[in-house]
């Protein structure tokens, strides 16, 4: 089965399932999960009674102008935006108010150097993938001196 068509069942169980549409904690989350609908998949915390939105699976489809609507999601910690060619330095911007981040996917995405720097304020990063971006070994270096709990791939 390919992956695309695995995302996409994922997805739609996720989205269709009752506690998925009322678990609803705010209007900047329902303006994140409106984006996501479209774009990806959710792994909430089903283990809280609101069920928050934890994770995002948002694999080749998102550019720097939707990182914006992410601030909904304020317990994420896990992001994927693996094979998003559209997502660059600026983006990186706005994934700073993610706090409680543990894992995020750059991988296959257009962020250099400069942008990474963005992310040296991600204290809770455990896991950076940033295979096949143009950040260079000098710029992780940097970034794992801000970050030395993380690992960072590259």
């Amino acid at each position: 089965m390919s992956r695309r068509l695995l995302c996409g069942i994922v997805t739609w169980l996720v989205l269709s399932s009752p506690q998925a549409r009322t678990a609803r904690a705010d209007d900047a989350e329902d303006k994140a999960l409106a984006l996501v609908e479209k774009l990806g998949f959710v792994i909430r915390n089903d283990k809280l009674p609101d069920q928050p939105v934890i994770g995002l699976v948002l694999v080749g489809k998102v550019r720097d102008a939707d990182l914006k609507d992410l601030v909904g999601f304020k317990q994420l910690t896990h992001l994927d935006l693996g094979d998003c060619a559209m997502v660059t330095d600026a983006g990186l911007k706005d994934l700073a108010p993610h706090k409680r981040l543990t894992y995020l996917s750059l991988r296959k995405t257009k962020v250099t150097d400069a942008g990474i720097k963005d992310l040296s304020g991600l204290k809770t990063l455990t896991k950076l993938d940033l295979d096949g971006t143009e950040v260079t070994d000098a710029g992780v270096r940097e970034l794992q001196k801000a970050l030395p709990k993380c690992k960072i791939i590259k």
